[in-house]
């Protein structure tokens, strides 16, 4: 448990982070899920990396390193350049080319999210 004092310099550091983010922080740091799946048009090469991903996340251990081997694998596997394979995910979840570290930033996201959102993105 924080003591107030812990507490207090939490938030004030929260809000100094906000801050920057909002006034000085490049665009290439800056991102958001999307609340819907931004609109698209996805190559085959993409919806195939989509639909193998699709099928080993129920069965991988939500970890940072299985993630982003997960990815790294599929992606060779389907014969697709990895960049291709994170720039997917970072499209149909960021809905921009680029984000962060895609193993831990999924792993912070809700599982049976990102796999309802590769599910919307290959239909």
């Amino acid at each position: 448990m924080l003591s107030k004092e812990e507490e207090q310099r939490l938030l004030q550091r929260a809000e100094h982070a906000r801050h920057w983010l909002d006034n000085y922080a490049p665009s290439q740091v800056k991102f958001k899920v999307q609340a819907k799946l931004p609109s698209l048009s996805l190559k085959e090469e993409q919806l195939r990396f989509l639909r193998s991903i699709g099928e080993k996340l129920s069965d991988l251990s939500w970890t940072p390193d299985d993630i982003h081997n997960a990815i790294y694998q599929t992606a060779t596997q389907e014969n697709i350049a990895v960049k291709t394979a994170f720039t997917t995910l970072y499209q149909i979840i960021l809905g921009q080319m680029h984000g962060p570290r895609a193993g831990f930033f999924l792993s912070n996201l809700d599982k049976q999210f990102v796999q309802q959102r590769i599910a919307e993105a290959i239909k």
